[in-house]
């Protein structure tokens, strides 16, 4: 194995590590809410939990644009286009902003801290990835994939069915409330998401040798119990919701042979729950 495999290996390790400890502990949390006794191994679980939670929060652009560098010669392989890169080049701007933000409702002093410590990492790595890999084109994508615009004009063109169809439910008051939170964290939320397992972990399994429908499979139960989160206020959405979520959004890059679909697919839906909630 080289020493980019290792270090590519190592960042999915990382980051499927913590996106997994978060939602566990939220879930033990949840389960603990109805109870007076907490153990007290739980307390430093919750502990270890804020620490994957600032990896996650403050890392993941920086660590998935790494990714990018060590396998530009090869992106195919990880699942992602052309197309990608202007979504990830999005996300590390929506964190930048959303930092800001969430720093400014605390004051001047606290905005700069969270753009330093937040914001900052994602901000410079976000720089060096648009001026030296995509300005100078040392991105290979292979052969590009006409299923890709297809598919995602399919999703699209669903979504605006759904939400025309759900109208009802909704005002212009929710959709606005919602706007912010769709742009500056439900989509990086499901970039990091669908690069972790529909992308990292899938090349890994590839590379193990595991069949194409193995690799879609496991990939698809391990997103599902990864939301364990949801099982203690909202079991449908564990038991019947998300586990449909994971195949359609693994079907389609299975299809499409890209991560952008299903990041579409993904942004989309989680939208529509937040204007519903």
């Amino acid at each position: 194995m080289t020493k980019s495999k290792v270090i590519t290996y190592a960042i999915l390790f990382i980051l499927l590590a913590s996106r997994i400890e978060i939602n566990t502990v939220t879930f033990i949390s949840g389960s603990f809410s109805n109870t007076n006794v907490i153990p007290v191994w739980f307390n430093w679980l919750s502990r270890s939990a804020l620490v994957a939670d600032g990896i996650y929060e403050i890392f993941s652009v920086p660590l998935i644009i790494i990714v990018i560098w060590l396998n530009r010669d090869d992106l195919h392989s990880l699942n992602v286009d052309n197309l990608f890169i202007f979504i990830l080049i999005y996300t590390g701007l929506a964190v930048l902003i959303d930092s800001y933000e969430l720093g400014s409702s605390l004051g001047m002093t606290a905005a700069l801290f969270t753009v330093l410590l937040v914001g900052f990492p994602s901000g410079i790595s976000m720089l060096f990835f648009t001026i030296y890999l995509v300005r100078k084109n040392k991105l290979n994508f292979g052969d590009p994939n006409p299923k890709v615009w297809r598919l995602s004009l399919i999703v699209i063109g669903i979504f605006i069915v759904f939400f025309i169809g759900l109208s009802d439910f909704f005002n212009i008051q929710k959709i606005q409330q919602t706007i912010s939170l769709f742009f500056l964290k439900t989509i990086p939320d499901v970039v990091y998401e669908e690069m972790i397992y529909r992308g990292l972990l899938w090349m890994f399994l590839k590379d193990l040798n595991w069949s194409q429908s193995k690799i879609f499979f496991f990939t698809g139960i391990l997103f599902w119990f990864s939301h364990l989160d949801h099982l203690p206020d909202t079991p449908v959405d564990f038991w019947i919701f998300i586990p449909v979520l994971s195949l359609l959004l693994g079907f389609l890059v299975l299809r499409s042979k890209s991560i952008t679909p299903s990041i579409i697919a993904h942004s989309l839906v989680n939208g529509l729950i937040n204007i519903m909630q």
